[in-house]
């Protein structure tokens, strides 16, 4: 058992020179004032283990968080229990090696060809071996989602290796301590959860792991029994359907219909620092091409991390930035030709990203305008677009801090 406490909140003292580097918006700086740092805070979903990167405790904290407090499976404390006992085993390390340092990476491959009986993984699976060899392919293991879908499917009763009693017992939980306590387990000193960690001292690490928990209900819960910083919970990650995002004109908005219809500020609101767009949208969201033409890099690389690049129809150059997958998609690689609609990739928080979410960057003549208005006219279903040559080349952006 590693014990191990990370610090999830942090301060804009802690953060030197982020926010004038950065030139984050007023509503990023407010995030990071309340000991927020993440951007998506909206929307909790239902993501697949292949949308689930991996990234800093931090960022994986927040995927976590969101992974099970998904419809039909936690509640946030209980949710909370089960992180404060993995920042406890891993530091939220989807390849640790149990007795290494936190940003030491032990593969899935490397632990196989060491002979190792330690414990490795998110949750110290121990030995390691259990998990890796129930993975095919071998690959998948070192993946954050994999990890914590085959943890999932344990406690459903699911799996080679099923743990159905220590989720019964999980999910029964009313306070957060009880969610820990069932989540680690404390038979051996009398009590009654099975648990699902069991570590050899069921005493002495309860308060360490209860701290975590409390620490990270702070960081992505907004406090006990929160479940979003928003009264509207938009489900993600669907296949589309005919009339969920339907191009018009030879163009289509770059996300299904409804995350428009939930809230149209995302779509119209100012971004940090220059003309472009910032969409919050959960990891694993389907993203798709605005107007047709040809991938001229994917994945992009550098700040807008694995996203991609299209050279429209209209000559135009179209930039997603931050997928998880940029780049991968069957029929969306470098070279290929899409047209307006067509899946391109899923967003997520990678490069230079504060959060899950879809940055968006039209070019003009090599000059950045302001999707906003394209943006907002799609999502209204409006006669008549704007032309994409008109559209502003300012006055969509904060002013740098």
């Amino acid at each position: 058992m590693l014990p191990v406490l990370i610090a999830f909140v942090v301060s804009l003292s802690m953060l030197p020179g982020l926010v004038g580097a950065q030139g984050l918006s007023p509503e990023q700086q407010k995030l990071i004032r309340e000991q927020i740092y993440y951007f998506d805070y909206e929307e909790a979903c239902n993501v697949g283990s292949a949308s689930i990167p991996n990234g800093t405790p931090a960022q994986n904290g927040k995927a976590i968080y969101d992974f099970l407090t998904a419809p039909g499976r936690l509640t946030p404390f209980q949710a909370a229990g089960v992180m404060g006992n993995m920042v406890a085993e891993s530091g939220l390390m989807p390849q640790r090696l149990e007795g290494t340092g936190l940003n030491d990476i032990t593969t899935a491959e490397a632990y196989k060809t060491s002979g190792s009986t330690k414990g490795w993984g998110l949750v110290q699976f121990t030995p390691g071996s259990k998990f890796i060899d129930a993975v095919t392919p071998m690959a998948k293991a070192n993946e954050l989602g994999t990890q914590l879908t085959f943890v999932w499917d344990q406690l459903e009763g699911k799996t080679v290796i099923p743990e159905k009693l220590a989720g019964t017992q999980l999910k029964a939980t009313t306070t957060l301590e009880e969610a820990v306590l069932a989540f680690q387990g404390n038979t051996k000193v009398g009590g009654k959860y099975y648990g699902y960690e069991r570590p050899l001292d069921q005493a002495a690490s309860v308060k360490e792991r209860t701290t975590n928990a409390n620490v990270a209900l702070a960081a992505y819960g907004s406090g006990a029994g929160a479940t979003s910083t928003s009264s509207t919970v938009v489900s993600c990650g669907e296949t589309a359907t005919n009339g969920t995002n339907i191009a018009k004109d030879g163009y289509a908005l770059p996300v299904d219909q409804k995350f428009y219809d939930a809230k149209p500020s995302d779509f119209t609101k100012p971004h940090h620092h220059y003309a472009a767009a910032d969409i919050p949208l959960a990891t694993g969201t389907k993203v798709y091409a605005m107007h047709g033409g040809k991938i001229t890099s994917a994945p992009t690389g550098g700040g807008c991390g694995l996203g991609v690049a299209i050279r429209g129809d209209d000559g135009h150059l179209y930039r997603y930035c931050h997928g998880t997958d940029g780049g991968s998609v069957l029929g969306a690689k470098k070279g290929d030709t899409v047209k307006a609609g067509q899946l391109i990739m899923h967003a997520g928080n990678t490069g230079n990203s504060f959060g899950s979410h879809l940055h968006l960057e039209i070019d003009v003549d090599k000059v950045k305008v302001c999707p906003q208005p394209l943006l907002d006219a799609l999502g209204k279903g409006s006669s008549t677009l704007p032309n994409v040559s008109s559209l502003p080349r300012s006055g969509c952006s904060y002013q740098p801090s």
